[in-house]
């Protein structure tokens, strides 16, 4: 145990020992300057005892690494580890990691260029994960062993080789935000619903051609961006979304909007720019919490007569579409504070 007396120095943000702070700055500044490749194997062997709520931020970026172990840090409760392996050749994480048994936040940046591909199988030693962040990684799929980890709170999966969302995510009660964008997800599946829990869902960039009818039981959603895949339609139950305030469905392929989407009571900034849009359909009109609307880019020829009704409409961009007048109501909207058309 050590002295609490002992004094303290600042590493990466966190009030850590200095003598142990003084050794991470050592070795974190000779792995950026090197490029001989004389450090092939990194041990982080940290011993925090009663310094909690520690959060070390260890880099191995531009240098050529290739693995890493992590010792005896189990005593350090309530901490997040951030791993930065950006353009180093760290090519897998050891199974020591799961020595972190109190972690609660584990953010991984992977080297997409030689091929961090995997988590080992000892994470399930991580009792109270709440946040799991992996960035540009080669990973094709979530192993199995997450589903162990029923206190996550928050999933980003953002540049790797994801091509599928596994059910037994679905199955995490406690999960408010998922984020996986600039991947390859190809639909999702139909027990999505079951994240009762979720507030915000980001899919930005993928290949999702549709939304399964089960999307509107996710009642608890507040922010959705579908932005850069392949949507032609969204799905009727999404008006079931009583509770969404943002939709973000810019650069896909919607033809349409269906009727449902003028139920989207709480609904404050609706952004599909850059779609196949010819028309709105009537019923958007009935939003009557929309500030702001994003049009640009489509193929609309009218708007309808009632849009005078969104009595809460600050914003409205309406460039680059086939609209030859617009409609006199919008001269009653009473908030109108920016319109390009």
């Amino acid at each position: 145990m050590k002295n609490q007396e002992e004094d303290l120095e600042e590493f990466r943000g966190a009030q850590i020992p200095k003598t142990e702070a003084t050794a991470l700055k050592e070795i974190e500044q000779k792995l950026e300057t090197a490029g001989n490749g004389r450090f092939s194997m990194v041990n982080l062997d940290f011993c925090m005892d009663d310094w909690y709520d520690y959060t070390p931020f260890f880099k191995v970026k531009n240098n050529r690494v290739v693995a890493i172990a992590i010792g005896d840090i189990h005593y350090c409760k309530d901490c997040r580890i951030n791993i930065d392996c950006e353009d180093c050749g760290l090519r897998h994480l050891p199974d020591s990691i799961g020595n972190l048994t109190y972690l609660k936040g584990l953010y991984i940046r992977g080297n997409r260029s030689n091929g961090l591909e995997i988590l080992p199988d000892s994470i399930t030693n991580f009792k109270s994960l709440e946040e799991l962040v992996i960035m540009d990684t080669e990973m094709k799929e979530l192993p199995e062993t997450l589903k162990n980890f029923q206190s996550l709170r928050l999933i980003h999966l953002i540049s790797n080789k994801v091509t599928n969302i596994p059910d037994f995510i679905c199955h995490m009660k406690d999960l408010q935000i998922l984020m996986i964008r600039n991947s390859f997800i190809t639909k999702l599946p139909e027990s999505i619903d079951e994240l009762s829990s979720l507030k915000e869902l980001y899919l930005q960039n993928n290949y999702l051609e549709f939304l399964p009818e089960s999307f509107g039981n996710l009642s608890s959603l507040e922010k959705l961006n579908l932005r850069g895949n392949k949507l032609r339609v969204l799905p009727n139950s999404i008006g079931k979304l009583k509770n969404l305030k943002v939709l973000e469905a810019n650069l896909n392929q919607l033809e349409t909007l269906p009727n449902s989407i003028g139920d989207l009571s709480s609904l404050e900034y609706l952004s599909l720019y850059n779609n196949q849009l010819q028309f709105l359909p009537e019923q958007l009109t009935k939003l009557r919490s929309l500030k702001k609307l994003h049009l640009t880019s489509n193929k609309i020829e009218r708007l309808p007569d009632s849009i005078g009704n969104l009595i809460s409409l600050e914003e409205l961009i309406l460039t680059y579409n086939n609209l030859s007048s617009l409609p006199k109501s919008i001269s009653k909207l009473p908030n109108l504070r920016y319109l390009r058309k």
